[in-house]
């Protein structure tokens, strides 16, 4: 099961106008994007298989097979176990993964978190407490290597 929250200010519910059929309404328009909304994975749910969103995860159960996020955060939270291969935008570890991660903006590993496996992102923080077993590969983001490409080289 899916819990999702919505967590909306009072600017996020707008008025807009539009014309049907030569006549003009007005109606009430929620905004759904951004850090608006957020799907929570319960503590006793467990998903084999490949997860995809456009919106912030948190995750408090178990995940096996692949989680590919192409916006949005990914939160692990303490009670959660993820064995997936993992593609994110930011990620932050609370509990427990194993597999390939790999994060566009950053990877954060809180002092609760146990991961196993290969790091790949511009920036990894790793809290004091944080246990890691494997490898972290340090690579710009996508507009860091633009603005390297275009920096005069030096020799």
């Amino acid at each position: 099961m899916f819990l999702r929250e919505l967590h909306l200010s009072r600017s996020a519910a707008r008025l807009y106008r539009t014309k049907i059929s030569g006549r003009e309404t007005t109606q009430r328009r929620t905004q759904l994007e951004g850090p608006a909304v957020m799907t929570t994975i319960g503590a006793s749910l467990t998903i084999n298989g490949h997860v995809t969103s456009r919106e912030d995860i948190t995750i408090h159960g178990r995940v096996i097979g692949e989680i590919a996020m192409e916006e949005g955060a990914l939160l692990v939270a303490p009670t959660a176990n993820i064995d997936a291969r993992v593609r994110v935008t930011r990620l932050t570890i609370h509990g427990t993964m194993a597999g390939d991660i790999a994060a566009a903006e950053r990877v954060e590993l809180t002092d609760t978190a146990t991961v196993s496996g290969t790091l790949l992102s511009p920036a990894v923080i790793m809290r004091e407490g944080a246990r890691f077993n494997g490898a972290i590969a340090i690579e710009p983001s996508s507009r860091q290597r633009r603005a390297l490409d275009g920096a005069p080289k030096t020799r």
